[in-house]
């Protein structure tokens, strides 16, 4: 319900724990709505290598074209980053392009 998004945005700015963090990004992609994908690119560059996966599965989740290019070029840049790992919950055609 994009009605939560608020609510999980804000407990994301001040949420200091990376499982809680986790948690909370994938939450909020479960949420969907305009702005989610944006919100959710910023994580893809956490220092924590197990948010960094979360947000990458978030995004793929959502399915925001517009994050898409982000959302690449963070796995691209990373291959021993687990997250890296994450293109198996891209769409396929995803990676045509």
């Amino acid at each position: 319900d994009e009605r939560a998004v608020p609510f999980l945005a804000t407990r994301l700015d001040r949420e200091p724990s990376p499982p809680v963090i986790m948690t909370l990004l994938l939450a909020m992609a479960r949420c969907g709505g305009p702005y989610v994908g944006r919100r959710l690119t910023a994580f893809l560059e956490h220092p924590d290598r197990m948010v960094r996966m979360a947000a990458a599965t978030a995004l793929g989740r959502v399915g925001d074209a517009g994050q898409r290019d982000e959302l690449w070029a963070a796995l691209r840049y990373a291959p021993n980053d687990p997250g890296f790992e994450v293109r198996a919950v891209l769409p396929v055609e995803a990676e045509t392009k």
